[in-house]
C-alpha cells in the first residue's frame, strides 16, 4: 500500500464535500482518480471511511495515499500563501511594498510608516501586488515623467472577459469623471476637454476560450485607467462589476457539461477583482531597480481551471 499522507482542513473549506475538496488541491488530476481511491476505502476523514458525499468542517483531518500529481496539497511556499503586506524597499527617495486585495493604499502606507508619502501610480483597493510610493508632491510629479518616458514601469496581470485577438496594443483613449457614477471614470471620444490622456500598453499572455491573461502597463496615471481602458475594448477584468465584469468566475462557465449538484450552490473560483500588480522595474543612475511579485494563489488556481477546461 502506499505511504499516507495526512491533510487538515482549514476553516475556508468548511462544508466542503470530500471529493470536491480533494479535486480542488489537486486541480490538474482527473476527478475519477480521486472517485475511485475513496469508493476503495482508501481515504479516511477523522479515521473514519469517507464517501464522495462526506461533509468537511474545519478540524477535520484526511488520511490518504499519497497522490501522484503536479501540484501537491498544501505545499508551503508563496504562491500558497495569502497575500500579506510587505515592505520590499525604502530609501528617501523611494518606497516599494505588496499589499494583499481588499486593502487600501492609505491603510498599508499607515501600517508601514509611509502616511505621509504619495503614490506614484494609483492603486485600487480591490486590486493586489506592489505599489510605488514617493515622498512628496513633487516628487509624484516627477515620477510620472519617468512613467511616460518608460524608465519607470509598473505591470499589471490581468485576467479579462473575452478573447482578445491583438498580440499587442496601445490604448489610446482619453479618460474623465462618469458624472452618472460618482467615483468612477469613462472614456471621452469626443468631448476630450472633459478629459485627460491615459495610454496603456496591453500585451497577450495566454488566451483561454472566453478569458485572456494579459500585462497592462499604465504610461499615464489617471484613476481607474487600466480598468476603464480595458473594458472600453469590451475585455473587462474578471471580477470588475463596476465596468461591466463578471462579479465572479465559476468552474460552470469554463467546464463543458458541467452540473451543480441538487441542494448545493456552487462555490467560485475567483471572488476578487483579477487585478494583481506584477512587476516594478524603475531606472537609476545606480542600476535598475526590478521588484516582482508572483500571482496570489486563487489566481494561479483559476489559471490552472483554465487551462484544464479552456484552452480549444
Amino acid at each position: 500500500m502506499s505511504e499516507l499522507q495526512r491533510i487538515p482542513v482549514d476553516a475556508d473549506d468548511y462544508g466542503m464535500m470530500l471529493l470536491d475538496y480533494l479535486e480542488r488541491l489537486w486541480p490538474d488530476v482527473h476527478r475519477a482518480y480521486f472517485r475511485r481511491q475513496v469508493l476503495a476505502g482508501l481515504v479516511r476523514v477523522n479515521r473514519i471511511v469517507g464517501t464522495p458525499y462526506t461533509r468537511l468542517r474545519n478540524g477535520d483531518f484526511i488520511d490518504m495515499p499519497k497522490v501522484e500529481g503536479r501540484l501537491p496539497p498544501r505545499k508551503a511556499g508563496p504562491s500558497r500563501k495569502k497575500p500579506q503586506l510587505e515592505l520590499r524597499h525604502r530609501d528617501d527617495a523611494l518606497a516599494v511594498f505588496e499589499k494583499p486585495a481588499g486593502m487600501s493604499v492609505e491603510d498599508a502606507a499607515a501600517a508601514l510608516d509611509l502616511a505621509s508619502w504619495k503614490e506614484g501610480l494609483r492603486s485600487d483597493a480591490a486590486a493586489s501586488g506592489l505599489v510605488v510610493m514617493v515622498p512628496t508632491v513633487a516628487a509624484a510629479v516627477a515620477f510620472a515623467k519617468e512613467v511616460a518616458a518608460g524608465r519607470a514601469t509598473i505591470t499589471w496581470a490581468a485576467l479579462v472577459q473575452g478573447r482578445v485577438d491583438r498580440e499587442s496594443e496601445l490604448i489610446d483613449k482619453p479618460l474623465g469623471p462618469d458624472r452618472r457614477k460618482p467615483g468612477m471614470v469613462r472614456v471621452y471620444e469626443e468631448d476630450k476637454k472633459r478629459a485627460r490622456p491615459a495610454q496603456t500598453q496591453v500585451d497577450i499572455v495566454e488566451r483561454f476560450v472566453r478569458h485572456t491573461l494579459v500585462h497592462a502597463i499604465p504610461r499615464t496615471d489617471r484613476g481607474h485607467q487600466l480598468r476603464a481602458h480595458l473594458a472600453a475594448t469590451h475585455h473587462p477584468v474578471v471580477g470588475d462589476e463596476d465596468y461591466g465584469g463578471k462579479a465572479t468566475l465559476k468552474i460552470s462557465a469554463i467546464k463543458r457539461d458541467y452540473k451543480v449538484k441538487v441542494g448545493m450552490r456552487e462555490r467560485p473560483m475567483l471572488e476578487r477583482l483579477c487585478l494583481h500588480a506584477t512587476r516594478v522595474s524603475i531606472e537609476r543612475p545606480t542600476g535598475p531597480l526590478v521588484f516582482d511579485s508572483p500571482l496570489p494563489y486563487e489566481i494561479e488556481k483559476a489559471l490552472v481551471r483554465l487551462r484544464r477546461y479552456a484552452t480549444k
